[in-house]
């Protein structure tokens, strides 16, 4: 939803979504055998990296529509669960994906593959721990914490944070002492 509106406001920004899988990240999991498992032992947002990937076949732009209206009912007082084939296919058919088409792709097994493979690039290439984590043009990566921007402040936040962390390789980390964050809000 931020990103939507930092485009639609003219940041010239092209995004390469790329699969992580938190439950997959957990201490004590075997990052080899947690590929194999049975969907329903994967965690509850393996059903929603699968969807992404098969919606993604069917072009860029609906599946832009898709996963933007897909955080928007997360995010919404909707909140649709991650866990539930029929909740994310709801939201696939109101985005204009052939539903027939989906549940086809959905069925492939190297969807599964496809997520493993993002996910171990994520972890080996650029040391993602979490979501959101932006990767950068030259490599350099950075996670953002972060509550939604107000809308007419949105441009000029992603600005100031891909001047922060694009480029300067010497910056590590910033982090607001917790709790209480966001001191003030509420």
């Amino acid at each position: 939803m931020w990103l939507d509106k930092v485009r639609k406001d003219g940041f010239d920004l092209t995004i390469k979504w790329k699969s992580f899988v938190l439950d997959a990240n957990k201490d004590g999991v075997d990052q080899d055998r947690f590929w194999i498992l049975p969907p329903e032992q994967q965690g509850r947002s393996i059903f929603a990296h699968k969807i992404a990937k098969a919606a993604i076949r069917q072009g860029e732009e609906l599946f832009d529509t898709f996963n933007l209206n897909i955080y928007k009912a997360c995010h919404s007082g909707k909140r649709i669960r991650m866990d539930s084939y029929q909740e994310l296919l709801t939201v696939a058919d109101e985005s204009g994906l052939n539903k027939k088409q989906l549940l086809a792709d959905l069925e492939d097994s190297n969807l599964i593959r496809e997520i493993e493979l993002d996910h171990k690039e994520a972890v080996s290439e650029y040391g993602v721990f979490g979501t959101p984590t932006f990767v950068f043009e030259n490599g350099q990566s950075a996670f953002i914490k972060t509550l939604m921007p107000p809308e007419d402040d949105a441009y000029r936040v992603f600005g100031h944070f891909i001047s922060l962390f694009g480029d300067r390789t010497y910056i590590g980390e910033i982090k607001r002492p917790q709790p209480p964050w966001p001191k003030g809000l509420g």
